[in-house]
């Protein structure tokens, strides 16, 4: 143990009177290439019981040491912080022993070590590995793990380990106006005047948190609307002084007045207007004008992990492109192909993991020929059965290996049917979802950029905006992947005969590039999930603001162990029918080799194991005997009915 570091966090500990923060590893590339949501930071809570020491050592006092790692539970390790020194005792609680920026697209393992503490030596009594998503994923019911000895591999302590959100802090709107300012209270030629916002603190005085604009002078001044940050303006005084600017645009004093953050949120009425005030010559208080409070609004945006903590469902689904031209097919070639997918496959799907409750991936493949008839397909079951569902992310790759030994590659690719069906399986889910509970879908499209159906693919993300579901683009090859850069980084900026997207719902990430930057494979896995996933969050909060749906209360008398644990909603597919009368853009001649089945929506297990062994279940004679009697819509029509729907030809 590094003893010098160990005494600097114990001593810093001390001195701040508060839970050290787990630095979050350093970002890699601009804050300007990404669109991020508010930071989030959450509280660590540790109950101990049980506790009973196998070491020879007899010291009195403990110490719980804290170590991250980005690679995996096997390390390695590095020491970020530690709990305050407590006595030895078989049972004890460390409510807010830390606190860790929560970040998304990794895989943020923590190791916690019990150690028995000298002054010149801390020795390991035992460990116990976790993850922030985790706790997370079991908010207001905490996760239960083992104390295990180094050395004889023995239990020595059962801990519990909880979290809570920190409060996050909020825009506030405001709009001021000025009345009646007299004019004497005006220098000779100043015309306009503006005012300043300033957050009195009684050791360094004031710190201006606000300069309005300038307006015109007149009997009533209306300022534009600002914002401010309520952390800044909560418990203190708020101070507005008003200013005027003469000829030489030098800065003169009006008049003032004082007001507080409670005071304000009481709204536009007549507590909120000001007498401005000013002292003369002889020390007198003059008034020489109103400053009146015309709107007030707090904009309370909800974070991702609000929406998470409360039951909010992630779905994965892959998509991967089975494309090959003549150019590719030497062995190493294909080994390459090979090993790109798996690489992308396990770098975008490890973060993920603990937030898939059901541990069921969707996953399909497109541009090949499926048996048993060998047709092209743009979009058929990755496993080759009616039903795309694999159970984790190893059934996800060796369904990808039983396809590829089995399928035959063709040239070109369409990405426009994967888009399509998955954006229409995310409305859906939420669709069948009760009162207070929703679904977010991330479809990984592994791919190596060559497509010819740029005009449908547009049209199939402006429909994908529109629904719950974020598209991850992931390049890979060594062929041009600039098209598809331009794709997944286009944003809002797509245009179809005037249709835009409703949000940003994209995201590029190039596994080539990401090679070039880093050499070992842990840092190119985490590399690749940064830039992958670094926006889902916020992409999933803004659609989940722009149609309204919020965060429910948790019910404090109830347990969220119902929402996320035992019961679980079982994954459902469209219809073939109700496909036919909603865009979905699969042609005919794919699911004639592939093709889902619809599941009841409002069926229920309560047992993660059953859910799990439900999706592996194979009902392809049902299918069959359906599938006679029901037609598919083509390509055309699909395309032909989202143009008519929004309203453009």
């Amino acid at each position: 143990m590094n003893m010098v570091k160990l005494r600097q966090i114990l001593e810093l500990r001390r001195a701040t009177k508060a839970p050290p923060l787990v630095p979050p590893k350093n970002k890699r590339g601009s804050d300007s290439d990404y669109r991020r949501g508010p930071k989030e930071i959450i509280d660590v809570h540790i109950s101990a019981r049980h506790f009973r020491c196998l070491s020879k050592y007899t010291s009195a006092n403990i110490v719980l040491i804290f170590s991250e790692s980005d690679d995996a539970r096997k390390g390695p390790w590095r020491v970020t912080t530690a709990s305050e020194i407590i006595p030895k005792a078989e049972c004890f609680d460390l409510s807010s022993v830390f606190a860790v920026e929560f970040q998304f697209e990794r895989c943020q393992y923590i190791k916690v070590d019990i150690c028995e503490w000298e002054e010149s030596n801390a020795v390991s009594l035992g460990y116990a590995i976790f993850t922030v998503a985790e706790l997370v994923v079991k908010y207001g019911i905490g996760i239960e793990k083992e104390i295990i000895e180094d050395e004889s591999g023995q239990k020595i302590a059962d801990i519990s380990i909880s979290c809570t959100l920190r409060p996050k802090p909020h825009s506030v709107l405001l709009q001021f106006c000025a009345r009646g300012v007299s004019k004497k209270s005006l220098a000779l030629g100043a015309s306009q005047m503006f005012f300043e916002v300033k957050k009195v603190e009684s050791r360094t005085g004031s710190v201006v948190l606000y300069r309005s604009e300038t307006v015109k002078y007149g009997n009533k001044c209306i300022f534009k609307t600002f914002s401010l940050q309520s952390s800044d303006v909560n418990d203190s005084i708020l101070e507005v002084t008003c200013y005027q600017k003469d000829v030489k645009n030098a800065k003169i004093f009006i008049g003032s007045c004082e007001t507080t953050y409670e005071r304000l949120r009481i709204g536009p009425t007549l507590s909120n207007v000001y007498a401005l005030s000013y002292e003369n010559s002889k020390g007198q208080k003059k008034v020489c004008g109103e400053f009146e409070l015309l709107k007030f609004n707090e904009m309370v945006l909800p974070s991702f992990l609000e929406f998470i903590t409360t039951g909010t469902l992630i779905n994965v689904a892959f998509a991967i492109d089975f494309t090959q031209n003549e150019f590719q097919v030497d062995p190493q070639n294909v080994q390459q192909y090979l090993d790109d997918v798996e690489l992308a496959i396990k770098a975008i799907g490890e973060p993920l993991r603990e937030f898939n409750i059901s541990s069921a991936y969707a996953a399909f493949g497109f541009g090949a020929k499926v048996p048993p008839h060998f047709r092209e397909s743009q979009e058929f079951c990755l496993n080759l059965d009616t039903d795309p569902y694999c159970r984790g992310l190893d059934g996800v790759l060796d369904s990808f290996k039983t396809a590829f030994a089995n399928t035959q590659p063709i040239n070109m690719a369409h990405l426009s049917h994967v888009i399509y069906y998955v954006s229409k399986l995310a409305q859906n889910a939420v669709a069948r979802c009760k009162a207070g509970q929703t679904q977010y879908h991330i479809l990984v499209l592994i791919t190596r950029g060559i497509f010819d159906d740029i005009k449908e693919t547009v049209q199939a993300l402006i429909f994908a905006s529109r629904a719950p579901i974020s598209v991850v683009f992931v390049g890979i090859g060594e062929l041009d992947l600039s098209e598809l850069e331009r794709l997944g980084t286009a944003g809002t900026r797509l245009n179809y005969h005037g249709r835009k997207p409703e949000r940003d719902c994209m995201q590029f990430v190039s596994v080539p590039k990401c090679r070039e930057e880093e050499s070992t494979k842990p840092e190119l896995l985490g590399l690749i999930a940064e830039r992958g996933l670094v926006s889902v969050p916020y992409q999933m909060t803004s659609w989940m603001s722009r149609n309204g749906i919020k965060p429910p209360v948790p019910d404090p008398c109830s347990s969220r162990h119902s929402a996320r644990g035992s019961t679980v909603f079982r994954p459902t597919f469209p219809s073939l029918h109700s496909m036919q009368a909603n865009v979905v853009g699969i042609s005919s001649v794919d699911m004639n080799s592939c093709a889902t089945r619809s599941l009841q929506s409002n069926e229920m297990l309560t047992d993660e194991d059953s859910l799990r062994s439900s999706l592996c279940e194979r009902d392809s004679s049902s299918f069959k005997e359906s599938r006679s009697s029901r037609k598919l819509p083509s390509l055309d029509q699909c395309r032909s009915h989202s143009v008519n729907e929004s309203g453009h030809r």
